[in-house]
């Protein structure tokens, strides 16, 4: 585990550094680091201290590399021996039948630009997964900030949920228990009336 003042110890810088660079971390992949009690420093994993190191302003970048061009004259030298016969003298020699028949070198006219092009192609290469691997650890920490706020406003949505299923049956009840001493009043009441004759005068 490290701290901020370990990994400033392990990087050569001052722990403000290091907390700087926490800020900036943060902004990007949410909250890093643990404090396991009040007074107790922030404590964090292998993985977090070498994303905070990550943020390193004067870190080396790998330079990008450009395939070269080299313009240079190979002469074979002076294989040939002249001869002082003079049937000879003058004569054009090749080095190829000194050679093994059985075996073809195969060569490449510039192998140092070939290198070099490759070198630049791979540095890209580099660059671009590290870069995939950043945006998908920044996804990753805002995966699980957003399941932790929906999981807590469920939980919490589930107890409201049962909250007001008890609540409302006990306020149906009460309404319809209020409505029927209301209904009995009303037909007490009506009960007292004089009864009607025939002719619709009261009695």
């Amino acid at each position: 585990m490290h701290t901020f003042q370990s990994i400033a110890a392990q990087a050569g810088c001052s722990k403000r550094t290091v907390q700087t660079w926490w800020e900036k971390a943060k902004a990007a992949h949410g909250e890093l680091g643990t404090i396991s009690g009040e007074g107790q420093p922030r404590v964090f994993t292998e993985r977090e201290a070498a994303l905070l190191v990550a943020y390193r302003s004067d870190r080396p970048k790998v330079p990008t590399r450009k395939a070269q061009r080299v313009d240079v004259t190979v002469e074979a030298g002076n294989h040939a021996q002249s001869l002082t016969v003079p049937e000879i003298n003058g004569a054009t020699f090749s080095l190829e039948r000194f050679r093994a028949n059985d075996i073809t070198a195969l060569t490449f006219e510039h192998p140092d630009a070939i290198a070099d092009e490759f070198l630049a192609v791979a540095d890209v290469l580099i660059q671009g997964m590290d870069a995939d691997i950043q945006s998908r650890e920044q996804k990753l920490q805002q995966t699980r900030s957003a399941k932790g706020k929906v999981a807590a406003k469920a939980q919490e949505l589930k107890v409201e949920q049962r909250l007001y299923q008890y609540r409302s049956r006990d306020l149906d009840t009460a309404q319809t228990h209020e409505t029927r001493i209301l209904q009995d009043s009303i037909t007490a009441l009506q009960n007292l009336a004089q009864p009607k004759r025939p002719d619709g005068s009261a009695a």
